[in-house]
């Protein structure tokens, strides 16, 4: 994704590569794999105006969200049930000690 120039083992940097490289990190952030980095990135590079590549961003960034909205419910619908469970047990453990001291 990256072509910088050399000398010697040194790599060289342009102001696009650096801006290629906040891309990739942020892509990789947000969670998305480097093919659709990879992706994104040949249509910023294939279109000067970025519109392609903007739509395109947008589109995947609205499947990701969509991807990390669905996470976050049914994280909190484990959430839910551990307390639940954690309650009962606690329930129980409460009631087991009673019955132990009036034995």
């Amino acid at each position: 994704m990256l072509t910088p120039k050399r000398r010697g083992t040194q790599r060289l940097y342009r102001e696009r590569d650096k801006v290629r490289i906040q891309l990739i990190l942020r892509g990789r952030r947000l969670g998305f794999s480097l093919e659709e980095i990879r992706d994104m990135l040949i249509l910023y590079d294939a279109d000067p105006t970025e519109v392609t590549q903007l739509r395109e961003v947008i589109h995947r960034g609205d499947e990701k969200l969509a991807q990390v909205e669905a996470q976050i419910q049914e994280l909190q619908a484990v959430r839910e049930e551990l307390l639940e469970w954690r309650g009962k047990m606690q329930q129980t453990l409460t009631n087991k000690m009673k019955e132990e001291k009036q034995a």
